[in-house]
């Protein structure tokens, strides 16, 4: 079996590096007003390090009930709140509610 990335390096369909998938698809939710100000690549790696931060909390077990969230539908909720935070914030509008 030939394992080389010749063939893959070849290709112009591949992303040049591993998150231009993510800048690529933060570009475009900026350009709709669904994220933040800010450059492509710098939203792709906040929300890198949310979700990755996240995922950590849970394996380590920091996640669990009754310390902070409740169950699946507490992963959910916490997951909405932090994604949230990336949003614009409407003129008037209040985070905490």
């Amino acid at each position: 079996m030939d394992l080389s990335l010749s063939r893959a390096a070849k290709s112009n369909q591949l992303p040049t590096t591993a998150c231009e998938p993510s800048v690529n698809s933060s570009s475009a939710l900026r350009q709709k007003g669904e994220l933040s100000e800010g450059s492509p690549r710098e939203l792709a790696t906040g929300l890198w390090a949310l979700l990755h931060g996240l995922a950590q909390l849970q394996i380590a077990g920091y996640l669990r009930e009754p310390r902070t969230i409740e169950g699946e539908a507490g992963m959910n909720k916490l997951l909405t709140l932090a994604l949230g935070t990336l949003r614009p914030k409407a003129v008037g509008s209040d985070i905490s509610q």
